[in-house]
């Protein structure tokens, strides 16, 4: 009887495959974050571990790839997030998240799945350490609810495809023709993100007019950036090239 109910409860979750035959269920509930991406997450506990999946609307603005990556990103985030209101966690704590197995990713235009495995034994929530100030009163610290408005999510977005550039920018070795041509292709790449991110921005309902415009201006900084940062890079380049062997 009890094998029985074990498995209906696992073919009625969404979780699909991901059931704990070896490990009984305890408790099942889900954690509606909402937000611009319309976020939930369902957890499964067991004795020894969370499974949470979370669906949202994916990030849809570049390739499949950064797209993907990116809405994967989105959902570490929410999954703390729903751990955090899961475990009734108050204003001044942090969530600690020691160990974590993605299990699953599926993307799709309508809806982003992501599935995590979390040992039980490796969360910890502990208080926020401050320090005390005679001129400024100590503050409660809440949990990062930001995650959830379209501009923090913006922000999150703008911060991830920064870092991604980062791995585009060339390094010169010994041909700088061939450093040219690098340098052409990262141009591209790098600008073409923040294009596309830019119109994402022009397309997202849920900013604010000024949220809006303080977010492009931010990125046509990032622009002025980038560009700036692979000149220098090939008039180093050129001073490399032409300098006499030892």
């Amino acid at each position: 009887m009890f094998f029985l109910s074990l498995i209906l409860a696992c073919s009625s979750s969404t979780l699909g495959s991901f059931c704990f035959l070896g490990d009984p269920i305890k408790d099942k509930s889900t954690v509606r974050l909402g937000g611009p991406r319309k976020v939930s997450v369902d957890i499964v506990k067991t004795d020894s571990t969370y499974l949470l999946t979370a669906t949202f609307i994916p990030v849809r603005s570049f390739d499949n790839g950064l797209n993907t990556a990116l809405s994967r990103d989105k959902g570490d985030a929410y999954i703390r997030e729903a751990l955090f209101k899961h475990l009734d966690a108050k204003n001044g704590q942090s969530i600690e998240i020691n160990q974590v197995k993605k299990l699953k990713t599926n993307y799709s235009k309508d809806l982003f799945t992501y599935v995590v495995e979390i040992p039980i034994d490796s969360i910890k929530l502990q208080l926020i350490k401050q320090e005390k100030s005679k001129d400024k009163p100590q503050t409660i610290i809440a949990p990062p609810k930001s995650i959830l408005n379209a501009k923090a999510d913006q922000l999150a977005t703008l911060g991830f495809i920064l870092k991604t550039n980062e791995a585009d920018y060339p390094s010169f070795k010994n041909d700088l023709d061939d450093f040219y041509k690098k340098v052409a292709e990262s141009e591209n790449t790098i600008i073409e993100r923040l294009e596309a991110f830019v119109k994402g921005l022009k397309n997202d309902k849920f900013l604010l007019s000024i949220e809006r415009d303080d977010l492009i201006q931010k990125t046509n900084h990032e622009i002025s950036n980038a560009i700036y940062r692979l000149q220098t890079l090939v008039e180093s380049a050129e001073i490399e090239a032409v300098k006499e062997p030892d």
